[in-house]
């Protein structure tokens, strides 16, 4: 059984084992251009995301407001752009490489038209590696290291000393390319968009 063989399990584990936001539901939108607010300093909830299918935004205990993805689980909201129809989101835990190893978004209103390649890897701790390589933090343990880039011919540079645990298109909110591996996917924004319902002069209307 190969490096990568072994360690995917163990993370697909963790991830399902991740604790979820306590979250409950907000009023429902009387109107196109009625507003609600799940704390002071969120973003307004309005059209579609307040009772429309599919368009699942809730409140937290703590007043912030979370978008839930069926098949992917709960997601801070950083921001909603009306006007261009796009929301983009975080990871609560501050663990986004975790969740994007089985991010997905079928069966929802959202699609992601801004991708950029990552290619996540392990390596054993043995395997000296030089200081500006930062390894995520959060997956990795006392026997492997893990790491990302977005540099395809990096990360086949590394072979066979590391081992590829997955390739995947990563919905970014802006386009780069990384020369190293970085932590910084870590502490990303997830950028989502939405086609339909179509209310982009709504957005214009409320400035957003």
């Amino acid at each position: 059984m190969t490096l990568s063989k072994q360690v995917f399990p163990l993370l697909l584990f963790s991830l399902f084992n991740f604790p979820l936001l306590h979250a409950s539901n907000p009023r429902k939108c009387s109107s196109y251009y009625d507003s609600l607010r799940c704390g002071r300093f969120e973003d307004p909830i309005r059209f579609p995301f307040c009772g429309h299918t599919g368009f699942n935004l809730h409140c937290t205990d703590l007043n912030k407001t979370v978008l839930e993805l069926p098949m992917s689980g709960i997601f801070l909201v950083d921001e909603i752009k009306y006007a261009k129809q796009q929301i983009l989101i975080n990871d609560p835990r501050k663990c986004l490489v975790k969740r994007l190893l089985t991010f997905n978004i079928s069966g929802t209103p959202f699609s992601h038209r801004l991708n950029v390649d990552y290619t996540f890897l392990t390596c054993p701790k043995e395997v000296v590696m030089p200081s500006w390589y930062p390894p995520i933090p959060c997956l990795s343990n006392s026997t492997f290291s893990f790491f990302a880039t977005s540099n395809l011919a990096l990360a086949n540079s590394m072979l066979p000393s590391y081992q590829v645990v997955k390739r995947v298109d990563v919905p970014a909110s802006w386009l780069f390319q990384e020369s190293i591996f970085s932590s910084s996917i870590n502490y990303a924004s997830l950028l989502l968009e939405w086609d339909s319902p179509n209310c982009k002069s709504c957005g214009m209307a409320n400035m957003r």
